[in-house]
C-alpha cells in the first residue's frame, strides 16, 4: 500500500523496486519491534464456583425480597441508582432531593442489605467488593 501511494514520486522502474524493498524491510522491522499488548496467561486461575440457574434465581428472589423490606425512600434510591443505573445527580433531580441525600440513603440501604444478605452466595456488589 505504501508503495502504491508513492508510485508517482518513486520515479523510474529501478527506483520503485528499491523503494518497495525498503518499505517491506521497514514494515517487517517495525512489526518485530512492536510491543505486544495481548493477553498473558495468569499463574493461577480464580476459583469461581459454578452456580446453577435455579440457585441464581432463588438468590435473586431473596435479594428482591430484602430490597422490598427496605424503607420506601431507601428502596427507591437503590432501584434508581443500581437497577436503573442513574447517576446521583439524576436520581436527586428525579426525587427532588439533594445529591447528598441520595448518597446517604444509598449508603444506609447498602449497609442494611449487606447485613441482611450476609452469607456465602452474596453478590459481589452487596458484599462490598468490586
Amino acid at each position: 500500500m505504501k508503495t502504491y501511494l508513492a508510485w508517482r514520486r518513486a520515479g523510474g522502474l529501478d527506483a520503485v523496486e528499491v523503494y518497495a524493498r525498503k518499505v517491506m524491510l521497514n514494515a517487517a522491522t517495525s512489526w518485530w519491534r512492536r510491543r505486544w499488548r495481548g493477553e498473558r496467561p495468569a499463574g493461577q486461575l480464580l476459583d469461581m464456583e459454578y452456580v446453577e440457574e435455579a440457585e441464581w434465581l432463588l438468590d435473586r428472589d431473596a435479594i428482591w425480597a430484602v430490597i422490598r423490606s427496605l424503607p420506601a425512600r431507601q428502596r427507591v434510591v437503590v432501584v434508581l441508582r443500581y437497577y436503573e443505573d442513574l447517576t446521583e445527580a439524576q436520581t436527586a433531580a428525579l426525587l427532588g432531593v439533594s445529591p447528598g441525600t441520595v448518597k446517604r440513603r444509598a449508603s444506609r440501604a447498602m449497609h442494611a442489605l449487606r447485613q441482611r444478605l450476609s452469607g456465602p452466595s452474596v453478590p459481589l456488589l452487596l458484599a462490598g467488593q468490586r
